[in-house]
């Protein structure tokens, strides 16, 4: 099966959108959309993760108890921390749930899981991502290998459909906001799913300079503006009075710096640091080590940061996408694909408590772009290949081995036969090195260390992963400042220099 690249995600004119789609492209992205909730319904017998509780504790909630009620209770420890938005959607999926087993939506169920639990919670996460991302897909005017680099991704299908969450559902909602929102028609319509796609995961936050610049240059400001702000403000009103609830509900900065879990960003080497640094001058280990939730300072001789410093890190971080963004013209629709998937990295790398999982929000908004321009191939990548080892922990149990590998090394094959281009020594030595790393968590660890080490594979895996997740965002902040200076080089030219392009060689 032979798939067409999409060489019109360009921002296109007015008649050149009214175009319809040739009949077998779209009929070979219904066979990927088919193909995906094929494969996805074989891991309906899989693993599940203390997730599946979780919204199935908050199906109950919101289905249970008022409204009033959903952010203050405490009956599970599973309490409801998602946006108003995402309350709203269990909700919905109450008045279905009662139909297939009404004991789903009892609250002191704790924890409960009948057959027909299993069953409709899982197929709601496939049908509501697959859909929302093969939207999105339409949206972008994008080809079927995006659309099956988007629904096939190793690390979603470990994420969504075995460890068991939403994530398909908001990136879907929020990429079709990024669709919408450089086109000045349908600019209002974009901003009204951007306040939608935020209210369903407050980790998109971080899309919001990027967004609010593109609406400076390229929308109808008052219109997008008036936009966003009544569908913001009517998901929010219902809880004016909870704000403070709701506030420290998304955000718990007491949580600590680190996850339990060391996502593989900047933190999680700079904590290996800190442990060898405080054995070779005799001091206590770092708390961190313990894989412990809760500690704001985890480094002994490091010196650990504040929320604020964290976050002025990341925003420093994001500065060369927005740059980017604010100085190129031509395809504004790729631009913001490109300059949304570097913040994100930017928060990912240097954010306060990340979890492994936030990477996919970096990884999904550079399938429309992956596989056209050929500067962004290497980034994306290293981020899918650590991204998904990165994320092998989460699936423990000797069943879910051979479901993980198949999926890892299939995806890296279909990489490395369609996306091949400037593929580097450097690029093949590290992925090699993944496996002796994951030879070693999963098999030899345990029989070559004593009790009280548990936490060093997730340790060894995360900090692996870190190096390659760090140098993607170096080389994707390489790209950008390369093409902020060949936009200034063109200016200083007065238009007669040619820019570089970001597309295929």
């Amino acid at each position: 099966m032979q798939f067409v690249a999409a060489d019109d995600m360009a921002e296109r004119e007015d008649e050149q959108d009214g175009e319809k789609e040739p009949s077998n492209m779209f009929n070979l992205k219904i066979v990927v959309l088919l193909f995906s909730v094929s494969l996805k319904m074989l891991f309906f017998p899989a693993y599940r993760s203390t997730d599946f509780e979780v919204h199935r504790n908050w199906l109950a909630i919101t289905s249970s108890l008022p409204l009033e009620q959903w952010y203050t209770d405490e009956t599970s420890v599973w309490t409801l921390d998602y946006p108003p938005m995402f309350a709203y959607f269990e909700f919905g999926l109450g008045f279905i749930a009662k139909w297939v087993d009404d004991e789903m939506l009892i609250l002191d169920n704790i924890p409960y899981a009948s057959l027909e639990t299993i069953v409709f919670q899982r197929l709601t996460v496939i049908l509501f991502g697959d859909l929302a991302i093969f939207a999105a897909v339409q949206a972008h005017h994008a080809s079927a290998y995006d659309l099956a680099l988007l629904l096939l991704h190793p690390a979603l299908l470990i994420v969504d459909n075995i460890h068991f969450q939403y994530n398909g559902f908001a990136i879907g909602a929020l990429l079709l906001a990024l669709a919408w929102l450089p086109d000045r028609r349908l600019a209002p319509l974009g901003a009204a799913f951007f306040a939608i796609a935020l209210n369903l995961k407050q980790t998109l936050l971080f899309a919001v300079p990027a967004v609010t610049l593109v609406v400076l240059i390229s929308a109808p400001i008052l219109q997008a503006v008036v936009s966003f702000s009544g569908v913001f403000l009517g998901i929010w009103l219902p809880f004016i009075k909870q704000t403070d609830v709701l506030i420290k509900r998304l955000f718990p900065f007491g949580r600590g710096l680190l996850h339990s879990y060391w996502a593989p960003n900047v933190w999680a080497l700079i904590a290996s640091l800190d442990i060898f640094a405080s054995a070779l001058i005799g001091g206590e280990p770092s708390p961190s080590t313990r894989g412990l939730i809760g500690f704001a300072e985890p480094f002994v001789i490091m010196p650990n940061p504040s929320p604020l410093g964290s976050l002025c890190m990341t925003i420093l971080a994001m500065l060369p996408a927005l740059f980017y963004l604010a100085l190129n013209k031509g395809d504004r629709r790729t631009k913001l694909l490109i300059a949304v998937s570097h913040s994100f990295l930017s928060a990912f790398v240097f954010g306060w408590h990340v979890h492994e999982k936030a990477l996919l929000l970096a990884i999904l908004p550079l399938c429309f772009v992956a596989g056209h321009h050929d500067r962004w191939c290497s980034v994306f990548r290293v981020l899918c290949m650590s991204g998904t080892l990165s994320m092998f922990p989460l699936l423990y149990e000797p069943a879910e081995l051979l479901p993980k590998y198949m999926l890892f090394l299939g995806f890296a094959a279909f990489l490395a036969t369609t996306m091949n281009r400037n593929w580097t020594l450097i690029e093949s030595v590290y992925y090699t090195g993944m496996i002796p790393i994951e030879i070693y968590s999963t098999f030899v660890h345990t029989k070559v260390l004593p009790v009280g080490y548990e936490f060093v594979p997730q340790a060894l895996i995360s900090c692996y992963c870190a190096v390659g997740i760090v140098f993607a965002y170096c080389r994707s902040t390489s790209i950008l400042l390369s093409s902020i200076s060949a936009s200034k080089s063109q200016s200083d030219d007065g238009g007669q220099g040619q820019p570089k392009e970001l597309k295929r060689d």
